[in-house]
C-alpha cells in the first residue's frame, strides 16, 4: 500500500504540557508516557511508547508527559492521501486493467474474451 506522510517529533520532559491546534491525523507515541486531552472530547488518553490515537481534528489537543521515566518523545502525523481512498483507488485501477486484458470490443459493440 502507498503512503505518504509527513510528521513534527516533540520532546516533554517530566511534566511538560504543550497545547496543539492543527490537522494532525495520529499521534504517536515513541518513548515514555503521555496523557493527552482533546477538546470537545470528554475522554483523556494515556499513550504508552509504540501506541498511537487518530486525532478529532477539531479543536485543540493537550499532551503532557507522564510517567515514571519522566520524559516523553512523541510524533505527529499527517497523512497526505487517506489509506482508504488509496486502497479504493489502487482496488478500481486494479480491476479496470484487469477487464480490459481480459475483454475487448469488437468494432460491432461486441464483446469478446482476450486471451
Amino acid at each position: 500500500m502507498l503512503r505518504r506522510s509527513t510528521y513534527l517529533q516533540f520532546n516533554l520532559n517530566d511534566a511538560e504540557v504543550i497545547a496543539l491546534s492543527g490537522s494532525a491525523d495520529e499521534l504517536h507515541c515513541l518513548s515514555g508516557e503521555i496523557w493527552l486531552t482533546e477538546e470537545n472530547n470528554r475522554r483523556d488518553v494515556v499513550l504508552r511508547a509504540g501506541q498511537f490515537r487518530h486525532l478529532s481534528r477539531q479543536g485543540k489537543t493537550v499532551v503532557q508527559a507522564i510517567g515514571a521515566a519522566g520524559k516523553a518523545a512523541f510524533q505527529l502525523r499527517q497523512n497526505a492521501f487517506p489509506p482508504s481512498l488509496l486502497e479504493r483507488l489502487f482496488c478500481r485501477a486494479r480491476a479496470i486493467i484487469a477487464r480490459g486484458k481480459e475483454f475487448a470490443t469488437t468494432s460491432s459493440g461486441r464483446t469478446k474474451h482476450c486471451i
